[in-house]
């Protein structure tokens, strides 16, 4: 059998399990903040993971901050260990850049872990973000 194609169907494998693991994994998240942070600082999050495998997962948070199709930043969070059940945490992220018209930003969240990512947004959410240019 040719070398490329042991390769070819070797990488395919791996992507349809990676795949196939982000669909099967029941992670949920949400977010808890109800005010405006203060302008030109970091942003307070706080977060609840729930997780209902069999047992601990492990792995790191990232969350993707858009407008429209601009990305603003992004945030990786402190390796996690979550338990089965609710996990809460608390991140501070960093100043976003760019003017926001209605003070609210896209998040796009993924949990990275050795096996793969799971998808953490059927939909997307969005997230107040400070108003630019003076205090809140």
């Amino acid at each position: 059998m040719n070398p490329t194609r042991i390769i070819c169907l070797l990488l395919l494998t791996v992507a349809s399990s990676t795949a196939a693991f982000a669909q099967k994994v029941p992670l949920r998240l949400e977010f808890h903040n109800d005010s405006i942070p203060r302008s030109n600082g970091p942003m307070p999050l706080d977060i609840e993971m729930t997780w209902g495998g069999a047992s601990l997962l492990e792995g790191r948070l990232v969350l993707t901050f858009k407008d429209g199709p601009m990305v603003h930043g992004r945030a990786v969070s402190y390796d996690m260990a979550l338990n089965v059940g609710r996990n809460r945490f608390q991140l501070l992220l960093p100043t976003l850049d760019g003017k926001f018209i209605y003070n609210r930003v896209e998040v796009r969240a993924k949990f990275v872990t050795e096996d793969g990512e799971i998808d953490l947004d059927p939909s997307p959410r969005e997230l107040r973000v400070p108003p630019q240019g003076g205090r809140a």
